[in-house]
């Protein structure tokens, strides 16, 4: 299971009840039907039928929802992994066999909730320890003389920095020995220290508190001798039993939030024999001097009064007795609440314990209001020689200035990438030409190291250099080790120790660890806070140098801090300021214009931020480079040829017109179709096409743009359709049937064959309009026969009628149209005669 989720484990059972089955949950599921867990959580349901029958379980959701994908349901074991609030709901344990039968159902409520969140400490795992940042190391890294963690704690509880660890005793000689030593009878300090206040023999007791007694209660021996190997009681009864320690309780609560001022309490019990003694730690190092500790029958209680946002960490609890130590798994996450800021106002650091550790608001000279960014350490992760990292020859002049060479550095130096680092040997030329002396060779970092790196403000660049040249250490007087080139401020860092044979270079991201150019181009000066900010703002190059004693180095373990809302267990990235900005700016630091704004080159730093002044209607330009607001030419000047409400200035510098319709053209110089017109021409524009679809004899005249206004008595869209009258009679006219027979040339010359074919695929109801096709009729005794014709999409065949059937035929109304369709089937082809 991953660190940090939670486990929930139901167990249910089912037991057979006569013919059915009966689903039953235990004591614990009886209390409540509802089980909570958080996001992110893992959740194990368990159902069985303890019954005679054994009858088959399996789990589903109410209503048929899907369980979650990637769960797994063997013998009525449900698993499911990092739940989420869609997975809440009513869980049913089945007995498929017997559904419908009473009792044959359990249900089951899952609510899932949001994970309470602890902003500045994670737990770390079983093996690692937790330092007083908040960063993870393992536990054999402890009190090894080498600084793990990057605040140091993990060295600072050790004894060899002059203090005891937490779980030693302190002699008053300052010797340091295991707590489990103390009132053993046995003078371990010395000085005789540690045997004193251990209390006076009890009424009743015939051993003393510092002896251990023996089975027979005859025999008193030291406690130092009890589980020690040796058979010391007479009875050996201080050898039965002898037990490692065991944690049977880790420290609780595991996460408490407190106010300022709160008490905190904690507990943890650990068994074996000897009885264990408790004893704690926060992160690694002593706890508060305020907090008291007790332990008795294997329960340590730790008790701090007046909690502060300070003592926030990972409280850990120790066991030991002279079997061994053990360390309780997870650790209390203890987070106290801030209140009022200890910075005054212009001024933020949330880590300062006394106002000399308040950094003044910079954001640019943009406001005097801030306060630390909630954003949390993490180390960038493109690695060294991945992702742009190339060699460079850099020569640095007295004054601060630096240029790149060139000629190129790889004639002298050749550059093989490794895993988060890079060798760089220098080449062994013979009869080489001469190279200047004052080139050295540079790494520079990863293109993603590049750019805004406002975020890194506070945070650390280290890596190991190792030279090449072993017979020569100690500082030689080359150029910086370090150098950030930024668009508006360059900065240089210059290693103060002296180089050994793996050198760890580190420099922060704060005033005292950099250098800058002078104004008066005599030599370096110290940095200040705002000359870094304004490196940071744009990030041009950083370099690091990349020989020593006139040879190649290896450079290795590198790391860039910088800050993102994750917390990766870093700690707080709190010097990174998160400021109040006036209108028209944004960011962090106030480091951008706002949208609607431009920078102009005026005042402080980056200069201000101004809103942007449009040209007014009809106009383009941009009033911020000088230019004046000029006509749009859309297609001319004058006002009485431009048909474009605006313009903008396009990406080739063009002039592109918004034209109004019936104008097309990026400059409206042309009529959009069913418009006449030239708008080049002065006075002119582009009109609506008059509409020649008018019936002339029916149109009276045209209103504008294609209306047809019509004579009396005449009507239609066009101006072609007579009225209907109001009165009529029917006529005395007589039948007539007009017959034809396709036998003669003259009728059947008139015939031809039309298609219409069906819109969209096979089965479509809609076609389109019949069209003429090549298709020839065949003619049998005065009939029609259609056999030659393409069946691979159906489509339907028309013939026209001859002309006798055309022109005026009113008279035809209400009389039939006969004719006769046959089929006629062939061995060669298949054919339809009409």
């Amino acid at each position: 299971m991953a660190e940090g989720t939670a486990l929930m484990i139901i167990v249910m059972s089912l037991i057979a009840l006569l013919a059915g089955v009966l689903l039953w949950n235990s004591k614990y599921v009886q209390k409540s039907k509802q089980f909570d867990t958080i996001i992110g959580g893992d959740v194990v349901f368990t159902c069985r039928d303890k019954g005679l029958l054994r009858a088959a379980v399996r789990w589903v959701r109410e209503g048929g929802r899907r369980i979650k994908a990637g769960s797994t349901d063997r013998k009525g074991r449900l698993e499911m992994i990092n739940v989420t609030s869609v997975d809440e709901g009513v869980y049913i344990c089945q007995a498929p066999l017997y559904l419908g039968q009473p009792g044959a159902e359990l249900k089951v409520y899952l609510k899932v909730e949001k994970p309470v969140y602890i902003p500045s400490y994670e737990s770390c795992a079983a093996h690692e320890a937790t330092c007083g940042n908040g960063q993870c190391i393992p536990k054999t890294a402890l009190c090894n003389g080498i600084n793990e963690c990057s605040d140091g704690s993990d060295e600072d509880a050790c004894q060899i920095n002059g203090k005891c660890e937490p779980n030693q005793f302190e002699c008053n000689n300052h010797k340091c020995i295991l707590k489990t030593w103390r009132c053993d009878s046995f003078d371990d300090c010395g000085d005789n220290s540690d045997e004193m206040s251990c209390g006076s023999r009890e009424p009743g007791q015939s051993c003393s508190s510092t002896e251990f007694s023996c089975a027979n209660n005859n025999q008193c021996i030291p406690k130092s001798f009890h589980c020690d190997g040796h058979e010391d009681c007479l009875d050996i009864s201080d050898e039965i039993g002898c037990a490692p320690v065991s944690i049977v309780r880790p420290p609780e609560p595991t996460n408490v939030r407190l106010n300022p001022g709160d008490t905190l309490t904690l507990v943890c019990e650990a068994v074996g024999v000897p009885t264990p003694l408790v004893t704690w730690r926060l992160n690694w190092g002593h706890v508060p001097q305020k907090c008291t500790s007790t332990s008795s029958n294997g329960i340590g209680t730790l008790t701090c009064p007046d909690m502060q946002p300070g003592n926030s960490g990972a409280y850990s609890c120790e066991a030991i007795n002279n079997r061994g130590t053990v360390f309780a798994y997870p650790d209390s996450i203890v987070f106290v609440n801030r209140t009022e800021a200890l910075c005054p106002p212009g001024y933020f650091n949330s880590e300062a314990s006394s106002q000399s550790e308040c950094i003044r608001c910079f954001c640019f000279g943009e406001s005097t209001t801030c306060k630390t960014a909630d954003l949390f350490i993490y180390n960038m992760p493109t690695p060294l020689g991945q992702g742009g990292t190339r060699l460079v020859g850099i020569i640095q002049s007295p004054n601060g200035d630096i240029t790149v060479d060139k000629q190129s550095i790889n004639n002298q130096y050749y550059e093989e990438p490794q895993w988060n680092g890079v060798t760089v040997m220098k080449l062994e030329i013979l009869n080489a030409p001469s190279f200047r002396s004052d080139v050295h060779p540079y790494i520079t970092l990863p293109e993603s190291y590049n750019g805004n790196q406002l975020t890194s403000y506070g945070g650390h660049i280290k890596y190991k250099l190792s030279p090449h040249n072993p017979r020569r250490y100690g500082y030689d007087n080359n150029p910086a080790d370090i150098i950030l080139v930024g668009k508006y401020q360059t900065l240089f860092h210059v290693y103060r120790g002296e180089y050994s044979r793996d050198t760890y270079i580190e420099a922060r991201l704060t005033p005292e660890n950099w250098m800058k150019k002078r104004t008066d181009n005599r030599g370096l000066a110290p940095a200040t806070r705002e000359d870094i900010m304004m490196a940071l703002d744009d990030v041009e190059m950083i370099l690091l140098r990349a020989d020593l004693n006139n040879a190649g180095v290896n450079i290795t373990d590198f790391a860039m801090e910088s800050a993102h809302l994750i917390n990766s267990g870093l700690g707080v990235a709190n010097l990174v300021e998160e400021c109040t900005c006036p209108p028209g700016y944004e960011g962090l630091s106030c480091q951008k214009c706002a949208s609607g704004y431009i920078r102009e080159k005026t005042g402080p730093w980056l200069g201000s931020c101004v809103r942007r002044r449009a040209c007014p209607p009809g106009t383009y330009g941009d009033p911020y480079t000088g230019g004046d607001c000029r006509p749009c030419p859309c297609p001319l000047t004058n006002r009485e040829n431009q048909f474009a409400r605006t313009c903008s200035v396009g990406a080739n510098g063009d002039v592109i017109c918004d034209c109004m319709p019936g104008y097309e053209g990026s400059d409206c110089s042309r009529c959009a179709p069913n418009y006449v017109g030239n708008p080049l021409i002065i006075g002119d524009s582009c009109k609506p096409k008059q509409s020649d679809n008018c019936n002339p004899l029916g149109t009276a005249f045209v209103r504008q743009p294609d209306e047809c206004v019509c004579k009396d008595n005449v009507e239609g869209r066009y101006c072609d359709q007579l009225p209907t009258l109001q009165d009529c009679t029917s006529s005395k006219l007589r039948r007539k049937t007009t017959r034809v027979r396709f036998n003669v040339p003259q009728i059947v010359n008139q015939v031809t064959l039309y298609k219409s074919a069906p819109l969209g695929p096979a089965g479509a109801v809609r076609y389109n309009a019949p069209i003429e096709t090549d298709v020839q009729p065949e003619f049998y005794n005065g009939e029609i026969s259609l056999s030659n014709f393409d069946r691979a999409r159906p489509s339907i065949y028309y013939w026209s009628l001859p002309v006798s059937f055309s022109g005026d035929k009113v008279t035809s109304y209400g009389g039939y149209l006969n004719y006769e369709l046959r089929h006629i089937s062939t061995p060669s082809s298949q054919g339809i005669i009409v």
